[in-house]
C-alpha cells in the first residue's frame, strides 16, 4: 500500500454524505472556553445596589481585598467582550481555564460568582448549563447579567482603597510552609529531579498531603528543574500587560498543566503550550481576524515539530533550506522521486508517527480509523507501511523523538521570538508556530527577522535545557 493511497483515503469525501474536516490535528492543551459574543439585555431590570461590606472577622479586610483584586483581573479579561454601556448577558463557566487560572479551582470560581452577585456586579440570567456533552459545542455554562455601571463603581472603590489587579502567580515564587514541605519530603516516592515536563510519569501524592499543597510542591520542583520556564513566563507577563493589554484575545496563556489519574492521587503527566483564544480557530477562519486587525504578513516555521526535533538531536538549529519531509522520504524509500503528493502524505501522517507511541499495529489501526474510505484495505499491508514510515521519521529526525514535550521547547523558542518582534515595535499575533503582523516593511525582511531570532532563541534555550532533553 502506498503512502499516497493512504493520504487519499484519509482525505476522501463522499459525494453526498457530508464529512467533518479533520485536516488539522492538535496534540496539546487548547483553551476553548472563551468563544462567546456579547448580547444586550433588552428587558426591564434595575441596576442592583453596589455595596461592599467588610466581614467582621479577623481576616475580613484581607479576604475582601483579595477577592476584589481577583475580580479586577476578571474584569480585565472581559472588558473587550462586554458592551460599553447597558447590561450585557455573559457566560461564566466554573470549568473555564481562565477563571480557574484566576481563582485556583472550580469551587473558588463558584464562590467568586456568588460574591459578584452579592456586591451587585452580576445577576443570574439563565441557570441552565451542561458540561457533560460528547462534543464541546454541546456544552454551555450559566449566563449572567453584567452591569457596567457597577463595574465602574467597583474599579473606583479599588482605586480609593489601593487595591490593585491580581497577577495570577506562575508559581515562580511558590511559598510552601516548612511543615508541609517536610511531610512531602518524608513521604514522597520520587526525586525532585523527576519533576519535569513529561507526558508519562507516576508522582504519588502522600495521603497526608492535600492535592493543592502537593501541586504547589510539584510546581516548586518544576521551576527548579526548568530554569528557562520562569524567564519565558516573565516575558509573557510583560507582553500581555504592555502590548496586549487592550487585546485580551491576543493575550498568551503559558501555564503548566498537571494531569492527575481518575482517583487524583497520582500525577501522570505535566505539559505546557503557549496558547491564546485564537489558537483553536482553523486557518480558514483566521482570514477575518487578520483582515480586522490589518495583519497582512504571515510566516510559519516550516515543519516545526520535525525541525525542532532534528535541531535538538543535532544540538544546533536546522535552517529551512533543509526539507525535513524530503529527508523522511529518502529514508522511507531511497531513490523515490519526492513529489508534491508524497509530501502531502508524509506531512499528513507525520503527527501520528511522532505522537502515537503505541505499537505499530495499534498506530496502523488508528490510521485505518481515520480513513473515510476503507474498501479493500489489507490491514497487514498497512501495518508494514506504518512500521516502515515510523522508522524513517525516527532516523530522519536524528534518532530520538520527544512526544508532547516538544511543545515546551516550541513554546519557549517562539514566545521569546514573539517578544523580540514586539520589543522591536512590530505588532504581531502568534498562533503555535505562525506569526502574523501588520505591513511595516517588506515580507522578506519580516521573515528573515523571525528566522534569525528563532535560531538565536533556540540556541539560547539549549544552553539551559540540554540535561532535561536528555532525560525524556
Amino acid at each position: 500500500m502506498k503512502l499516497e493511497e493512504i493520504y487519499k483515503r484519509i482525505k476522501y469525501k463522499p459525494k453526498v454524505e457530508e464529512v467533518e474536516d479533520d485536516s488539522e490535528f492538535f496534540y496539546g492543551d487548547v483553551e476553548k472556553d472563551w468563544e462567546w459574543k456579547p448580547k444586550r439585555y433588552e428587558g426591564d431590570c434595575e441596576t442592583p445596589n453596589f455595596e461592599i461590606k467588610i466581614p467582621n472577622s479577623r481576616n475580613g479586610l484581607y479576604t475582601t481585598k483579595d477577592q476584589l483584586s481577583k475580580i479586577l483581573t476578571f474584569i480585565d479579561t472581559i472588558k473587550k467582550k462586554r458592551l460599553k454601556n447597558g447590561i450585557t448577558i455573559i457566560p461564566i463557566a466554573t470549568t473555564s481555564k481562565r477563571n480557574i487560572y484566576i481563582w485556583g479551582g472550580k469551587q473558588n470560581v463558584s464562590n467568586a460568582i456568588e460574591y459578584m452577585k452579592k456586591i451587585g456586579l452580576l445577576v443570574e440570567y439563565d441557570s441552565d448549563y451542561k458540561y457533560w456533552g460528547y462534543k464541546d459545542e454541546d456544552n454551555y455554562p450559566k449566563t449572567y447579567l453584567y452591569f457596567v455601571d457597577n463595574e465602574k463603581k467597583l474599579i473606583k472603590y479599588c482605586e480609593d482603597n489601593n487595591i490593585t489587579k491580581y497577577i495570577p502567580e506562575h508559581q515562580k515564587d511558590i511559598k510552601i510552609k516548612k511543615v508541609k514541605l517536610d511531610i512531602i519530603e518524608k513521604n514522597k516516592t520520587f526525586n525532585e529531579e523527576d519533576v519535569i515536563f513529561k507526558s508519562k510519569m507516576e508522582l504519588h501524592k502522600p495521603a497526608s498531603v492535600s492535592k493543592t499543597d502537593f501541586e504547589k510542591y510539584i510546581l516548586y520542583c518544576l521551576y527548579k528543574n526548568h530554569p528557562y520556564l520562569g524567564l519565558v513566563q516573565n516575558k509573557v507577563d510583560e507582553m500581555n500587560e504592555k502590548y496586549y493589554k487592550n487585546y485580551p484575545d491576543f493575550q498568551i496563556r503559558f501555564i503548566p498543566n498537571i494531569h492527575w489519574n481518575e482517583d487524583e492521587n497520582i500525577i501522570v503527566g505535566i505539559g505546557i503550550r503557549g496558547t491564546n483564544s485564537f489558537c483553536n480557530k482553523k486557518r480558514r477562519k483566521r482570514y477575518w481576524i487578520k483582515k480586522e486587525y490589518g495583519f497582512v504578513l504571515e510566516k510559519d516555521i516550516k515543519s516545526s515539530v520535525p525541525r525542532l526535533t532534528l535541531s535538538i538531536n543535532k544540538g544546533e538549529w536546522v535552517d529551512e533550506d533543509v526539507d525535513i519531509y524530503e529527508l523522511i522520504n529518502s529514508e522511507f524509500e531511497p531513490g523515490k522521486k519526492f513529489t508534491n503528493e508524497r509530501r502531502k502524505a508524509i506531512k499528513e501522517l507525520h503527527m501520528s508517527m511522532y505522537f502515537d507511541d503505541s505499537s505499530d499495529k495499534k498506530t496502523s489501526g488508528n490510521v485505518l480509523y481515520r480513513m473515510k474510505n476503507k474498501d479493500g484495505v489489507v490491514k497487514e499491508e498497512l501495518d508494514e507501511v506504518i512500521s516502515k514510515l515510523r522508522k524513517a521519521v525516527l532516523k530522519a529526525e536524528g534518532g530520538k523523538t520527544y512526544g508532547n514535550e516538544i511543545f515546551y521547547v516550541e513554546s519557549c523558542v517562539y514566545l521569546m521570538t514573539l517578544y523580540d518582534l514586539l520589543s522591536a515595535g512590530i505588532m504581531t499575533w502568534f498562533v503555535y508556530d505562525c506569526f502574523y503582523s501588520i505591513d511595516f516593511e517588506d515580507k522578506e525582511f519580516f521573515e528573515n527577522m523571525i528566522l534569525n531570532q528563532v535560531k538565536y532563541n533556540f540556541n539560547d534555550f539549549m544552553k539551559y535545557s540540554k540535561s532535561y532533553l536528555e532525560r525524556i
